[in-house]
């Protein structure tokens, strides 16, 4: 990773490179401004940047609203234009011929007017992504669920049929249990002198007779 380089110092006027207009991007993408002249839109984010003018300077009124200082001639000289031009960008501003980002309010007595920049919002509501709906369910194929029980509790006619398949018997099961019944006949150990012998069967002597 490469060694991080140290700048040489600022000098001068050099600081106000680092420092920036910044221009809502409503005011540049959103319809209701797109009339909106885009001296008018810079000249906003001018009056923005002089807010921070007002909170170091106390600049309230009485209920709490920050105000600006921002003159005519002030204008002129930071956007090179005219009265007349200067005028205009703050008419496309302000609440009675403008958009209604700024109020301007005029004090007399040869007092500079008081600015107010207003905040805006569209009221747009972002585009909310696409709901992603599961696959619908495809069974595996080969496999029957036409017997699958569909509901959990048991309606009358289901109990009916159970009932009624109870006193049924299944040829498997009955051959199962012969199956068993051989099984377990054919582990027995044989009775005192007998011999098992094929199939099952037991030969017995007793007093000289001989059975099978």
């Amino acid at each position: 990773m490469p060694e991080a380089a140290i700048s040489d110092y600022f000098y001068g006027d050099e600081a106000e490179q680092s420092i920036y207009f910044r221009i809502p991007r409503q005011l540049i993408t959103d319809s209701r401004f797109k009339h909106l002249p885009t001296d008018a839109k810079l000249l906003y984010g001018m009056l923005l940047d002089r807010m921070s003018l007002s909170f170091k300077n106390g600049w309230y009124d009485g209920g709490g609203r920050v105000y600006i200082y921002y003159t005519v001639e002030e204008i002129c000289g930071d956007m090179n234009c005219g009265r007349d031009k200067a005028m205009k960008m703050l008419a496309d501003l302000d609440t009675k011929k403008g958009v209604g980002l700024i109020r301007r309010v005029r004090q007399g007595q040869r007092k500079p007017t008081k600015l107010y920049v207003k905040r805006f919002t569209t009221g747009a509501m972002p585009s909310q992504p696409a709901t992603l709906k599961p696959p619908p369910f495809t069974p595996f194929s080969g496999v029957d669920f036409s017997g699958v029980q569909k509901s959990s509790s048991p309606t009358p006619a289901g109990r009916e049929t159970r009932r009624a398949g109870v006193g049924k018997t299944d040829p498997n099961y009955s051959h199962i249990k012969l199956i068993l019944a051989i099984l377990i006949h054919l582990s027995i150990p044989p009775a005192s002198g007998g011999e098992q012998i094929g199939n099952g069967a037991i030969r017995t002597e007793s007093a000289g007779q001989r059975k099978y």
